[in-house]
């Protein structure tokens, strides 16, 4: 390793790992953020399932209770109406007798006390230790006792006013819903079933079926301050969503009522605890998938790598073939000038004849050179970008008519013709050494390519409001394959390579560069006689902007 790629290998390295990092830790939270979309729907559902089974069970468990009241005040009606033995008051007969019953109740049953009333609710019996009964009214009442408990005073009679009633009272001890809540038990330890009470303007857990402790009673909220589930149960809604709990923890939640006693009943489990089992899972996907994009952004970089390398080799390749190409055209007529320089410097020519022909020869090669020259300072100044061209107004006519004029010895060599087809006057707005430049550049690559006597065409006609030039040859014409890479720098076809056409494979590229820095087209196609038309358009000018233009300088 160099000392060059060191520190650009340890850059790359450093980014990686950053990479890594950054898929690792952010995969974990947008997944749960994703899980939590999948997963609300089942839990929830789940939950309301949950909620319903459990007001059944505590309903049923009511209703019994209830019977058990009822049934009981039966009793009692028929002992009071049955013949007393003599010598025995009634009344001291049906509290021995029934205080005996009431208190195996409170042993084998659910209550912690139970009274007998009797007319105006004097209290015929009662368990051992149990004060007054504070309801009185038939019916089911959940209320708090002396001594802040909560309580459920089951109270029923028979008959008229003078029948006894039954006041049965169970206490909710913390615990004691966990059996009446058979969906409370699993393998969870947030999930909670809670039954709600109101009293005034505050609502507190009454009873609550749950592992992980228990909060009957020990904390009340305002209702306007309540969570939303203990807000949604008070309004006596059947609902479900995910909201924050009791506990002050993102919840799951369900909300029902238990008919027979009148109360909301709310179903809660942690978000992190429905989640956690995701997290180990989450963070071993989040590493695979940091493991596959940065393989992937390695391969990808190995291959831009390598076609950067393949590219820069292949640049290497064009370069030298340019220098050679660009140093056999410059050789060859420099040549061509030194050797009959010599010749007149020595006074070899025997007569004028001999000296006007190597004074044409010197004339030639040097108009060969200056279109050489031009075309590579044109290529590198249009490959830079740095100068704009001026959208001058041309003289079409006159321009083809010089380009005739000045390739005039280079044509002669060729014995080739060329000659202007233009039915009238046309000016473009275009730089008039451009379109020369231009011109001459396709008329020469029309003499490279055509036979050696072929004839030339440079024609010119409005289409619209643009004027169209065109160049024909007699060549073998252009393969549709390769016209659109033919004004590619260095591109060569097959009739080049082929034929052993030299050249410096930048002429077409500075044609196209130059008219489409005049807001023109170019274009190939087969010419009439066979052989290809090259097409370059430009936006059409009136003779007396040309004018204006020429005065103005």
């Amino acid at each position: 390793m160099t000392r060059a790629m060191a520190p650009r290998t340890l850059r790359q390295l450093a980014l990686y790992i950053l990479s890594g990092a950054v898929i690792i830790a952010a995969y974990p939270p947008v997944m749960r953020r994703f899980l939590r979309r999948e997963v609300f729907e089942q839990v929830t559902l789940g939950m309301a399932n949950a909620v319903a089974i459990t007001a059944g069970e505590v309903d049923t468990w009511s209703q019994v209770h209830r019977v058990q009241a009822l049934t009981l005040a039966r009793v009692a009606q028929l002992e009071l109406e049955a013949p007393m033995l003599p010598g025995r008051s009634r009344e001291a007969a049906f509290a021995e007798r029934f205080g005996a019953t009431m208190d195996s109740l409170t042993t084998v049953g659910d209550f912690s006390a139970a009274w007998i009333l009797g007319r105006g609710n004097v209290v015929l019996a009662r368990t051992r230790g149990a004060g007054e009964p504070s309801s009185t009214v038939l019916g089911t009442h959940v209320h708090r006792d002396a001594e802040a408990r909560v309580v459920i005073d089951f109270v029923a009679g028979v008959g008229d006013s003078l029948a006894p009633h039954v006041v049965l009272r169970t206490t909710l001890e913390p615990g004691f819903f966990r059996r009446l809540n058979p969906t409370a038990l699993g393998e969870t330890h947030t999930i909670r079933s809670s039954i709600l009470l109101r009293r005034g303007d505050s609502v507190f857990v009454a009873i609550s079926a749950e592992k992980a402790g228990n909060i009957v009673g020990a904390q009340a909220w305002p209702i306007a301050d309540a969570p939303i589930p203990m807000r949604l149960a008070l309004d006596s809604s059947v609902t479900r969503g995910l909201a924050m709990g009791s506990r002050g923890a993102q919840v799951y939640y369900a909300t029902g009522s238990i008919p027979s006693l009148g109360l909301p009943i709310v179903r809660e489990i942690d978000e992190s605890e429905v989640l956690m089992p995701f997290r180990g899972q989450t963070l071993l996907e989040g590493i695979f998938l940091a493991a596959l994009v940065l393989l992937l952004a390695y391969l990808l970089q190995s291959l831009w790598n390598a076609a950067q390398l393949r590219r820069e080799r292949e640049l290497m390749r064009v370069r030298d073939d340019f220098v050679s190409s660009v140093s056999h055209e410059l050789r060859t007529p420099l040549t061509q000038i030194r050797m009959y320089a010599e010749l007149l410097r020595s006074g070899s020519m025997s007569g004028e004849e001999d000296t006007a022909r190597a004074l044409r020869v010197i004339e030639k090669e040097a108009r060969r050179l200056a279109i050489l020259v031009d075309n590579v300072l044109n290529f590198s100044r249009l490959r830079r970008r740095t100068e704009e061209m001026n959208g001058m107004v041309a003289d079409v006519t006159e321009e083809v008519h010089q380009v005739i004029d000045a390739f005039g010895p280079l044509a002669a060599e060729r014995a080739m013709t060329v000659r202007a087809e233009i039915a009238e006057p046309l000016h473009a707005r275009v730089d008039s050494l451009a379109l020369r430049q231009l011109l001459l550049n396709l008329v020469e690559n029309a003499a490279k390519y055509g036979p050696k006597g072929q004839q030339v065409v440079i024609g010119a006609d409005v289409a619209g409001h643009r004027v169209r030039i065109w160049v024909d040859d007699q060549g073998p014409g252009v393969p549709v394959a390769e016209r659109s890479h033919l004004w590619e720098p260095f591109f060569r076809g097959a009739t080049a390579s082929a034929q052993e056409i030299t050249g410096s494979g930048i002429g077409l590229s500075v044609v196209r560069d130059l008219v489409v820095r005049h807001g023109g087209d170019v274009a190939v196609t087969d010419a009439p006689s066979g052989g290809a038309r090259f097409i370059v358009s430009f936006p059409r000018a009136e003779p007396q902007l040309r004018q204006r233009m020429m005065r103005a300088r």
